[in-house]
């Protein structure tokens, strides 16, 4: 289709859709009504009756006749035209196909579908994001912004050098960040691998610190799925609280999506008790757009929380991609009822970076997801910095790295 034909039918199905929707909205149609014919369908968006005849719609005329359609999927099918301006068969039946454990997160009839998240504007985007980043935090609100950073920190180590004795002193310091002042308060979790989880739970047992566990054949994720299963049930029986899994890339990027939610809703069985985090991989998979549509196939897939990046990548968390998956987030909880939360991770190695994310996260989520149930900030380099700015608060000095510990 020329790009002049593609924007005219864009233009000429959004009226259509429209007046679907309003019917919809308005309880004089239901997703899950059965459309028994061409006509039926085109009466439904007060289209002509000849209206399904041209070829734009030729992927739907196929869904027909592999059965019976629903207005739900002439929603999606105009949904796919108006912005997109191609319908593919493909994505119709594949929609058809999601699993049960996919769509338990979702309102029945209700289910955001992740085929289409919504297009992101990136100049609105990223200008907002700038603004966001000038916000300045006063001297009376520093310490609080300090010690809430500390509170949603993850101290990570993810080495094939690790040892007992190491994962012990990250635990130490994550228990007693400041070893002078006992008034610093701990961070959120430790992450490790599975093999270094029970030493972990151990060190941490009776505090408020959990244990985070990467698995799934981090950070690539492409093992074969039962092994995947295997290493996140490992993880959680050595006594992981949570789980962080990546994101089948390969599949999300070859548009296998129903394949990448499906091996999400499983890693959330398999997880148990244990909170799962997904981490998308922002920087492998394209823009906002895919960020957008990621972050919702892995929502509705039942992840708790969503995550940036693994660290793994020179490309790691911007406060544009945080924001993006925070608008995504707040938005999944407009429609769903359902709360999740946000982990930014790679490259934020400064207090007044982590400041930035709490101001995007407090303006774009609000106060609630405040927390560290509900944000985490992935800190390597970030924890000793933040420490030395608390210190130059209580001391009116600014000390040196070398007056804290090494992580």
């Amino acid at each position: 289709m020329s790009d002049k034909k593609d924007k005219d039918h864009r233009l000429k199905v959004k009226p259509y859709r429209a007046t679907l929707q309003a019917k919809i909205d308005d309880g004089e149609l239901e997703l899950v009504s059965p459309l028994s014919s061409q006509r039926e369908a085109c009466k439904a968006m007060g289209a002509s009756s000849a209206y399904l005849q041209s070829k734009p719609h030729e992927a739907f005329r196929m869904l027909q006749k592999e059965g019976t359609v629903t207005v739900e999927d002439l929603l999606h099918h105009l949904e796919l035209l108006e912005t997109t301006g191609i319908s593919g068969i493909e994505d119709l039946w594949e929609r058809r196909q999601l699993s049960s454990d996919t769509r338990r997160n979702s309102k029945p009839g209700r289910m955001r579908d992740f085929f289409l998240a919504p297009s992101v504007d990136q100049v609105a985007l990223e200008t907002r994001a700038s603004s966001l980043a000038t916000r300045s935090i006063k001297t009376d609100s520093k310490r609080a912004a300090l010690e809430l950073s500390i509170k949603c920190m993850d101290l990570t180590t993810l080495e094939g050098a690790d040892t007992r004795e190491k994962v012990s002193s990250l635990c130490r310091k994550a228990i007693r960040p400041d070893a002078t002042n006992s008034s610093v308060p701990s961070v959120a979790a430790v992450c490790v691998y599975p093999e270094m989880v029970e030493h972990a739970a151990e060190f941490v047992a009776g505090t408020s610190v959990k244990v985070a566990s990467v698995a799934g054949a981090f950070p690539s994720g492409l093992s074969n799925l039962n092994v995947r299963l295997s290493d996140i049930a490992d993880a959680v029986s050595r006594g992981a609280d949570e789980i962080d899994i990546v994101l089948n890339r390969s599949a999300f990027l070859t548009g296998k999506y129903v394949q990448a939610a499906d091996e999400i809703s499983a890693a959330k069985e398999a997880c148990g008790e244990a909170h799962l985090k997904v981490i998308l991989e922002t920087g492998e998979i394209g823009g906002y757009d895919q960020i957008r549509r990621a972050s919702e196939l892995a929502m509705h897939a039942g992840a708790d929380f969503i995550k940036t990046s693994t660290g793994k990548i020179s490309k790691a968390s911007t406060l544009p991609v945080v924001l993006c998956m925070a608008e995504a987030i707040r938005d999944h909880a407009d429609r769903t009822g359902q709360i999740v939360g946000l982990k930014a991770a790679g490259g934020i190695r400064t207090a007044k970076q982590a400041w930035h994310y709490l101001v995007v996260i407090g303006e774009t989520l609000g106060q609630e997801w405040l927390t560290p149930d509900m944000f985490r900030i992935g800190a390597s380099s970030l924890l000793n910095d933040v420490l030395q700015q608390l210190g130059k608060i209580e001391t009116g000095r600014y000390f040196g790295p070398n007056y804290v510990t090494v992580d």
